[in-house]
């Protein structure tokens, strides 16, 4: 899953900088909300599947990482959705956050 994450950024990036069809822009706002909902959902089983030890493993930093990760994924879409830029494709003010995942 994270592999092809990359794999679309690295897409999308190219296809940004060279073609401006909004159409498209639609197409990759759907899929990298896409991703950010199939990592909320790897996120929420993996907390359902260690309970607390989910934050208090060997791994915590990487669990803790991962958490900060979604949730910045989950921010962008609420500030997408909330300031009504849901429908804008030019709206790319939060892009930045995107980048910032």
């Amino acid at each position: 899953l994270i592999l092809t994450n990359t794999l679309y950024f690295g897409v999308e990036a190219e296809y940004n900088a060279s073609v401006t069809d909004i159409q498209a822009l639609h197409v990759f706002a759907a899929i990298s909300r896409m991703y950010t909902v199939f990592f909320f959902l790897e996120l929420v089983l993996r907390l359902l599947a260690h309970g607390l030890g989910f934050f208090i493993s060997p791994d915590y930093g990487w669990n803790i990482f991962d958490t900060c990760i979604v949730a910045v994924s989950l921010l962008e879409i609420i500030i997408v959705v909330s300031s009504g830029e849901f429908n804008d494709v030019q709206g790319q003010s939060t892009s930045n956050l995107m980048y910032m995942r």
